[in-house]
């Protein structure tokens, strides 16, 4: 990493796009910085503007106030240069951010890399990321999971994950160290302190809007081999980054549903028109993207499947926020009568998913 490469990511109307492919014509930040302003178009530049800001070395002053913010705050910047970097965004992608900034353990973005997305709405995807990455882990040694961070199957993932051990990576919307969402500090704590990491690719001068979701979403795609798609509605962030893994030739797989469940109507779709392979299991997850299984395989038990009935599910899907909660509270969230909580929390208790607290309240037992 040197101040030439952060420097040009604060060049004014010089994008990611184009910034790939001046590093492609010199080879690093500092040889582009040493290009006098004639070469540079010579070599690909065509604004004749901002070859001169290049040339009188735009952005070092921002850079060096950039430098100082990530020394104080812990916060790593690391180049597309730099041996650190996530090789696999390299691969197939035109508009990989040159500098990513990390919080954590730069070893987490290294490994069996696995992005899991879905929707932000409450539904199945806190028993399904927990079955599925609980599963991985138990069959594939090396495995990283990569999600948003967001409500929903992100927070999910990012759960179950750290519930099997395997290192996890957020990417975030935000300039580091601030989180987003910020009610997800908490999970953001429990990912640094068990080894992951937190990844921006924004810097100071970096503005929130709409775009940095979308920004964000392509790191996601791009940093993982293959990308899970748990639960969607036909259109949204969750199948936009499908899409963005299908446009870098990666593997997309999905999880499948009942035709009666709107939450699965994207993955089924993507399952429907082969964009996606349909996986059901960690094993199947391992199948897809051509991971060894692990040689501990054959000795470990594997975890039971949870079959859970209509009305189980609605009740996890109220405690995936990880928040314990009465009887009372079930019933109004859930639209279920005293009856039916009462028994079907019973069932899931003797199958071990949820769990009493003090208080008469129950919690997921999947929930950190």
């Amino acid at each position: 990493m040197t101040i030439e490469d952060i420097a040009l990511t604060y060049v004014q109307r010089l994008n990611a796009a184009n910034t790939v492919k001046l590093l492609e014509e010199f080879g690093d930040a500092r040889a582009i910085y040493a290009a006098g302003a004639s070469e540079l178009m010579r070599r690909g530049v065509r604004s004749a503007e901002l070859a001169r800001r290049i040339a009188a070395r735009e952005g070092f002053a921002e850079a060096e106030r950039e430098l100082r913010r990530c020394e104080r705050e812990g916060v790593r910047p690391i180049a597309s240069t730099d041996a650190e970097y996530p090789q696999m965004m390299t691969f197939g992608v035109a508009d990989y951010p040159h500098v990513i900034y990390v919080m954590g353990s730069v070893g987490a973005l290294t490994g069996r890399m696995l992005t899991v997305v879905g929707t932000r709405m409450p539904g199945r995807s806190a028993v399904t990321c927990d079955l599925l990455i609980g599963e991985l882990a138990d069959c594939v040694d090396d495995v990283r999971v990569v999600s948003g961070l967001a409500f929903g199957t992100d927070a999910n993932a990012h759960r179950a994950a750290l519930d099997a051990k395997v290192p996890t990576v957020a990417v975030v919307p935000s300039v580091l160290p601030d989180i987003m969402p910020k009610n997800h500090s908490y999970i953001a704590e429990k990912i640094l302190s068990s080894g992951g990491a937190i990844v921006s690719e924004l810097n100071m001068a970096s503005g929130r809007h709409k775009g940095s979701y979308i920004q964000r979403n392509r790191i996601m795609a791009a940093m993982s081999e293959g990308t899970l798609v748990v639960e969607s509605l036909p259109a949204g962030g969750s199948m936009a980054t499908a899409e963005l893994a299908l446009s870098y030739n990666r593997t997309l797989m999905a999880v499948p549903g009942r035709p009666t469940d709107g939450l699965s109507s994207g993955p089924n779709m993507l399952i429907r028109t082969h964009r996606a392979e349909m996986v059901c299991s960690g094993s199947d997850i391992a199948g897809c993207l051509g991971w060894p299984l692990a040689e501990r395989i054959a000795e470990v038990s594997q975890r039971p499947r949870v079959e859970l009935s209509d009305d189980g599910y609605r009740i996890m899907a109220c405690l995936s926020g990880g928040d314990a909660m009465s009887t009372d509270a079930l019933m109004s969230l859930c639209g279920l009568d005293i009856g039916t909580v009462m028994a079907t929390m019973t069932e899931l208790e003797m199958q071990g998913v949820v769990r009493a607290v003090p208080g008469g309240k129950y919690e997921s037992c999947n929930m950190l």
